[in-house]
């Protein structure tokens, strides 16, 4: 379940703070440069937010290490 929480948080960070600012920016820079306003294909938008967050995830994968202890003085 742990597992599934990370992505969902993965996820959910990468299409906040990554993929919906460059997608704006994106998205600005075409209207001020072409002085035109751009056409939202939302499929395509979907199916590049879906890769997108498939290779976040990938490439963040949750990993945890644990090493046993006999006694509290091997924390030193």
């Amino acid at each position: 379940m742990k597992k599934y929480l990370n992505w969902i948080n993965i996820a959910l960070r990468g299409t906040v703070l990554l993929f919906l600012p460059g997608l704006l920016i994106f998205y600005l820079f075409y209207k001020v440069i072409f002085d035109v306003e751009m056409d939202i294909y939302w499929l395509t938008i979907l199916m590049a937010l879906v890769t997108f967050i498939y290779d976040l995830i990938k490439k963040y994968k949750h990993e945890t290490t644990e090493e046993r202890l006999q006694t509290l003085d091997e924390i030193e």
